[in-house]
């Protein structure tokens, strides 16, 4: 957070908290920048002053604060303070921990934790499917499919081995009609979140993803089905066995049997 005084002579003279980072947005505020890039403002610079006009009525409960405040000082000095959020998503903090999607349903859908924390190889494997499904071809159906899997109701795991009827996962499909029904803006505030948390992850397991960094890179859906299948065996398990473990476990796994490869291989190399 970062503090600043907002003065305009007999109309505003107040000093507030103002985010520097997308994890210190409110959650109103988190929406309004996602109404702002669905909407897809023809003039840039029109989107942003109104996210950045949002922010601040968000912060300061003085009414009209647009009317408050010199729009040029605005534009040259406040304008400049929202550029991390266009600059790269780094949003890892759950905006929707608990959802419900209709003020008239009493079913309530809980989310992932913060950053993948509590996130399966299996909800990851199969949201990636929508993920990328979504970037190629924008609409609202891949962002409710994403939601359905990310989001269940309380203590219902996604995959999961039931001693009678073996490997048993949860079919996201049936409660994918509850998420369309959500505003767009909301679908894509958790999409937001799902793409902050996994531009991390190569940050956190560098040689795991093999040093790349490109989300510009041409998208394979099944990425991390081949990571999966790779890493199935004698000490990770089955394939279903890896779809239920944690997601981060896995790739620490993964990234430490990358870095022993490679240091095996360095020792061959210096032996020839």
């Amino acid at each position: 957070m970062t503090e600043i005084n907002l003065y305009q002579p007999g109309k505003i003279n107040t000093t507030i908290s103002f985010p520097t980072e997308w994890n210190e947005l409110l959650l109103p505020e988190l929406d309004i920048i996602s109404q702002s890039i669905l909407q897809n403002f023809k003039l840039p610079s029109a989107a942003k002053a109104l996210v950045f006009l949002k922010i601040l009525q968000s912060r300061c409960k003085l009414k009209n604060i647009g009317k408050r405040i010199d729009a040029e000082d605005a534009t040259i000095n406040g304008l400049p303070l929202i550029d991390f959020i266009y600059d790269k998503n780094t949003l890892t903090k759950q905006p929707y921990p608990v959802l419900k999607t209709s003020k008239f349903s009493y079913i309530k859908f809980y989310g992932p934790d913060d950053d993948f924390n509590s996130l399966t190889c299996g909800e990851f494997e199969d949201a990636e499917i929508f993920y990328n499904e979504f970037k190629q071809e924008p609409s609202e159906k891949p962002l409710a499919q994403l939601a359905s899997i990310l989001y269940r109701p309380k203590n219902t795991k996604y995959c999961r081995t039931h001693p009678v009827k073996g490997f048993v996962q949860y079919n996201a499909e049936k409660s994918v009609h509850h998420f369309i029904k959500l505003a767009p803006w909301k679908l894509y505030t958790i999409f937001l979140w799902y793409a902050g948390c996994k531009e991390q992850l190569p940050l956190y397991f560098p040689n795991a993803f093999g040093g790349s960094t490109d989300n510009n890179a041409e998208a394979d859906f099944l990425a991390f089905t081949k990571c999966i299948h790779a890493g199935a065996g004698p000490k990770n398990g089955t394939r279903n066995d890896i779809r239920q473990t944690l997601l981060k476990e896995f790739l620490m796994e993964m990234e430490l049997e990358t870095i022993k490869a490679k240091e095996l291989q360095q020792q061959y190399d210096a032996a020839k």
